[in-house]
């Protein structure tokens, strides 16, 4: 069955285009002759679905210790754009780890929810100086060894995070990448040359830009002053006006917006009224607008979704809709080298939707095609 979307501005390649976007079976199209069902979008943006590479959880279901419970969140998190995401494990015990690791496998998106394409492991091998919210009991030191003991099966992990600075990251960022996983610096203390030795070794992120790392200093560049230096190198950064001021993240934008890309961080008490949680291993409060570890009163999360992520970041920096909106969507694919297939509206590539209105609020998200959350009824013209 061919769909004709009608009046829509389709994001693509950093611009939107006022024009048709056709799908059959999926997968969009070149432009037909006549359509089955023409849905009228009265102006709204059609995006790539939003793609969130570091969600630890919401709804009440925590990755850490209830990743059987994952569909949970993923069926949630269609109402807010996401169409695919990775699910991100904390640092914990090795038996909790590879428990975790065995049982699960990716799934695709669909009505009950929004692909969950593999894991993002966050730790445990960072520098103790920088643990943030993660229990210091669990931060390990790096060997190859170390690395399989502490996970056990990683056929199904799309990306780690780690300190590139501590005993053995080296060795373990080329191992990682020659499996094809993603390595992201965080939770460090390394230097410039030590970071760029980590890239040497394939590691091509850094995770949550500011948070856990070691800052700029006008001796010393830091993780961050080297970070916004590299137009080579992407860095995530949550834009919800707890993690990162407006000025830092307008001067991530303007120094490095080539390499700045959108995640969550959501946390199990986005969407729930409980105030209190546990995660991973350490309790959690919410307060009205950010979450902390009970002990240590530092951050520990996020309680918005990446589609306020988005707003947020067009609002504080001015960009166009288009930046914000491929920052969480096109950006993201690419780091996981599925540009071809998802996070993109180009011809052949899966039609993986979301609507937004001018400002930017959701309105209905598509899945291969097939409507999984409306707002409201989007007019058939068929």
């Amino acid at each position: 069955m061919i769909t004709q979307f009608i009046n829509g501005k389709i994001i693509r390649d950093g611009h939107a285009h006022k024009e048709d976007l056709w799908i059959d079976e999926g997968v969009i199209i070149t432009p037909q002759e006549a359509a089955d069902v023409v849905v009228n979008l009265h102006g709204h943006y059609v995006a790539p679905g939003y793609i969130d590479l570091q969600i630890n959880g919401g709804f009440g279901v925590d990755f850490t210790t209830n990743l059987q419970e994952v569909r949970t969140t993923a069926k949630k998190l269609l109402r807010h754009g996401v169409t695919a995401f990775l699910a991100t494990l904390i640092s914990s015990p090795a038996e909790r780890y590879r428990e975790q690791l065995a049982d699960f496998e990716p799934q695709a998106g669909g009505k009950e929810g929004a692909a969950v394409l593999g894991l993002h492991l966050e730790g445990p091998f960072f520098n103790p100086e920088q643990n943030g919210a993660h229990s210091p009991q669990y931060i390990r030191d790096l060997s190859l060894d170390t690395l399989e003991s502490m996970y056990g099966e990683m056929e199904h992990v799309k990306m780690v995070t780690l300190a590139p600075e501590i005993s053995g990251a080296l060795d373990a960022i080329k191992s990682l990448s020659r499996r094809g996983i993603v390595v992201a610096a965080g939770h460090t203390n390394a230097t410039e040359e030590q970071l760029s030795e980590g890239i040497e070794a394939g590691l091509s992120v850094v995770t949550h830009l500011y948070n856990a790392m070691s800052p700029f200093h006008h001796r010393r560049s830091g993780v961050v002053g080297a970070t916004l230096l590299n137009k080579n190198l992407h860095f995530s950064i949550i834009s919800d006006g707890v993690h990162v001021n407006d000025a830092g993240l307008h001067l991530a934008w303007r120094m490095n917006s080539k390499g700045l890309f959108l995640v969550s961080d959501a946390v199990a008490l986005w969407g729930v009224p409980k105030k209190r949680a546990s995660q991973g291993q350490v309790d959690i409060l919410a307060d009205a607008k950010k979450v902390y570890v009970v002990e240590t009163g530092r951050l520990a999360g996020a309680l918005m979704g990446l589609d306020a992520n988005v707003r947020h970041l067009k609002t504080v920096t001015g960009c166009s809709a288009a930046y914000a909106i491929e920052a969480a969507s096109t950006k993201p694919a690419r780091i996981l080298g599925l540009e071809h297939q998802i996070g993109s509206l180009k011809v052949g590539c899966q039609a993986d939707l979301v609507i937004l209105d001018h400002d930017l609020d959701v309105q209905a998200t598509y899945i291969k095609g097939e409507c999984v959350y409306t707002r409201r009824h989007l007019s058939d013209e068929s």
